[in-house]
């Protein structure tokens, strides 16, 4: 996938993730930000065309990121998310699925936080 502009993000531990993946391609000279706030007015500033996404997820079920994700492809934003749920709908809507396989736990509504550090490897 070519692209002019990256933009890397996710949302609560994952949003973590998403800034550690910033800063190293920062440190490799190529200036990513790291935005919390997916929705297409945030990212209006951002985007051009050859524009890539990389989102980090655990489940890849957050029904407010699947409907922001949704808005995003009308503007041909390639979108590669890193999630433990090759099933997922995010998983399915993105152009490139990199997965992994972690057992999660759920305590409550929240997933265990460690479900998402083994993406620091891919």
């Amino acid at each position: 996938m070519n692209s002019h502009e990256v933009i890397c993000s996710g949302i609560g531990l994952s949003d973590a993730i998403a800034k550690f993946a910033a800063s190293l391609f920062n440190r490799k000279g190529k200036n990513v930000p790291c935005i919390v706030e997916t929705s297409v007015a945030v990212l209006g500033g951002c985007m051009i065309k050859m524009t890539v996404l990389f989102f980090f997820t655990v489940s890849g079920e957050t029904r407010e990121i699947i409907d922001r994700i949704k808005d995003l492809k009308k503007y041909d934003i390639k979108i590669i998310v890193i999630t433990n749920s090759a099933s997922s709908t995010f998983a399915k809507m993105s152009d490139l699925a990199l997965t992994y396989y972690m057992p999660s736990t759920k305590n409550g509504d929240f997933y265990s936080s460690a479900t998402q550090s083994c993406s620091l490897y891919h």
